[in-house]
């Protein structure tokens, strides 16, 4: 089925069209999403209305943070030693890490695009929101792990390239990171062969348990009916060494 409102869409925005001919001809990169969204963040904060905007946010944020590709709520339920602090990577304009910081005494939202970065700071200032300007990988040397961390994200690493991937997997695997951390990736994968397309990459169960050796990985699902492949949504980590 056509989807019209798309097509106009992208004939309105013209430096859309040429970015995914970009992504077609050259794959991914590390610049590829962040060309994309923070053309998209920059259109927001020229025309942003902060107490809408941070309203539309929240909503969001409350019914994605313990959504069943997340179960966030599970987990700090049942692991209620983990309250020192979570890193929210790829924060975005930071909605989930606001969510997040009324169970943390610090949240750290790394964010590497600009103008999401600037809405982030605009929305929420809470003094134990940390937001960090940088790509994960680099972001995550600099971090000082003093207990247990608590690290989500909410389909963002499915938007970039294996290496930049296996760059942050090889952070959270570092010895730095206190054995009983927690992932909690609401990121789609298969039980075959990873599945690539132009905007998301839904890597396998084997691909991530090699590149986060350190840890135990529990693949709960769902499956996406969104999609006639067998595409599943959302998992947690538990580093065991």
């Amino acid at each position: 089925m056509i989807n019209f409102k798309k097509i106009i869409w992208y004939l309105r925005n013209p430096r859309e069209i040429l970015i995914r001919i970009k992504k077609f001809y050259f794959l991914q990169n590390k610049y590829s999403s962040y060309e994309l969204h923070n053309q998209r963040y920059k259109n927001i904060y020229e025309s942003i209305d902060i107490k809408k905007y941070k309203k539309s946010c929240n909503t969001r944020a409350k019914i994605t943070f313990n959504s069943k590709f997340a179960r966030n709520y599970f987990l700090l339920k049942k692991h209620k030693e983990v309250r020192y602090m979570a890193v929210d990577i790829g924060s975005g304009v930071g909605w989930l890490s606001n969510y997040a910081s009324k169970y943390f005494q610090k949240v750290i939202a790394i964010e590497p695009t600009y103008y999401a970065h600037k809405i982030s700071r605009l929305l929420y200032s809470k003094k134990n929101i940390i937001h960090v300007n940088l790509f994960a990988e680099d972001a995550l040397k600099k971090i000082k792990f003093k207990k247990k961390t608590f690290f989500f994200s909410f389909h963002v690493l499915s938007h970039l390239e294996d290496r930049a991937v296996s760059l942050i997997c090889h952070q959270l695997n570092q010895s730095s990171v206190p054995i009983g951390s927690i992932l909690s990736f609401s990121e789609i994968w298969t039980k075959g062969n990873s599945e690539y397309d132009y905007t998301n990459i839904a890597r396998s169960i084997d691909w991530w348990k090699k590149n986060l050796s350190n840890y135990k990985i529990d693949f709960f699902g769902p499956r996406l009916n969104s999609t006639s492949k067998s595409i599943y949504k959302g998992f947690h980590g538990y580093k065991v060494k």
